[in-house]
């Protein structure tokens, strides 16, 4: 009997040795390879650790714990933790360092230029003081050869100051020219449209193209819509000066109803795009109703007269099928097909 008894705990405890085996192969796997329930998880723990030490549960806050906490993992659960959120915007640093950097070296160029452009004044009023001396040398003469004289000495004083001024000239066109390809250089790296103040297209398909990264390899979708004055204005949009300001307008509507999260940025040809996160197909058709709405129920006055406007939409689904290179163009055909039909909005439904 007690060598029965012996044999039931002996499995018992191989049991409890593979039961433990397995939750440490688990375990391992966990650490391996994340999944969803694992970064909810840490989540958590984050959340937990917050409350424990009453900290506020603000985004900034949040960050700080997380990266806290996620450096006492191991190495392997922390690099597939940080994997799973795709790209992370560690060049962006680098990128304003770039910005700066070019900025600072204008600002060198054009005190350069200006100090050139300083000295050539400056001889332009030395050629002025030649020339009203001569004149009162001129004035004061009868004899031919002292009048040759005069003329002689004028003309080297000019040819020498001709020189100078040929040199200064030079400079500032070489000034000039670099000043311009910096200023292109800081266009190029803005994320910022200086008229619209909103994100550039460049900055804009940036952020779409970690979202596509993103959506590959989850459930969720987002939505990309673009808008459009209708063209049922163009006759008053011909006009550049009211082209910006209803696209101003537009903009100031759009700023008012996204959300922080939400991208906004021109795409050019006075279109306007947003991206909106972790949405659904029908509450994007009723973003982009609404910002109709909005824009139609707002008057504009040109000359003393009234004008109401109007916008038309395109919107595009951003799922795991999108690819980066034509979201763009599938975006502006369904505003294409909205503008045609003046529609508030029109879905790409794909080819």
């Amino acid at each position: 009997m007690m060598s029965g008894e012996l044999a039931k705990m002996t499995e018992a405890q191989e049991t409890d040795i593979d039961e433990n085996q397995q939750i440490d192969d688990s375990v391992s796997e966990d650490i391996e390879d994340p999944s969803a329930t694992d970064i909810q998880r840490f989540s958590k723990e984050v959340f937990d650790a917050m409350n424990s030490n009453e900290v506020a549960p603000l985004p900034e806050n949040y960050k700080i714990y997380f990266e806290k906490l996620l450096n006492d993992k191991p190495k392997e659960f922390r690099d597939d933790l940080l994997a799973s959120f795709g790209p992370r915007d560690e060049s962006l640093i680098e990128a304003q360092a770039e910005l700066e950097l070019k900025v600072s070296e204008n600002y060198n160029t054009i005190t350069k230029l200006l100090r050139a452009i300083v000295e050539m004044h400056k001889n332009f009023s030395v050629l002025y003081r030649i020339v009203q001396n001569h004149k009162k040398e001129i004035a004061a003469v009868n004899n031919v050869n002292t009048f040759q004289n005069i003329i002689l000495v004028f003309e080297q004083e000019l040819l020498k100051l001709h020189q100078i001024l040929k040199k200064q000239m030079d400079e500032v066109k070489n000034l000039y020219e670099t000043c311009a390809d910096n200023v292109q250089d800081i266009i190029v790296c803005s994320i910022l449209d200086s008229r619209y103040k909103v994100f550039t297209r460049k900055y804009m398909e940036s952020k779409a193209l970690k979202m596509l990264n993103a959506v590959r390899d989850t459930k969720h979708t987002h939505f990309f819509i673009i808008f459009k004055v209708s063209k049922k204005l163009e006759k008053i949009t011909a006009d550049k000066k009211k082209f910006i300001a209803i696209n101003k307008t537009i903009v100031k509507i759009l700023q008012n109803l996204v959300n922080k999260s939400d991208t906004i940025a021109y795409i050019g040809e006075g279109v306007f795009g947003v991206l909106l996160y972790y949405t659904d197909k029908e509450s994007a058709k009723r973003f982009a109703n609404r910002i109709c709405n909005n824009v139609s129920s707002t008057n504009i006055y040109f000359d003393g007269k009234e004008v109401i406007l109007a916008v038309n939409s395109g919107i595009l689904e951003i799922n795991k099928n999108t690819k980066h290179q034509e979201f763009i163009k599938n975006a502006i055909e369904a505003l294409r097909k909205a503008a045609n039909s003046d529609s508030s909005f029109v879905v790409f439904e794909g080819k």
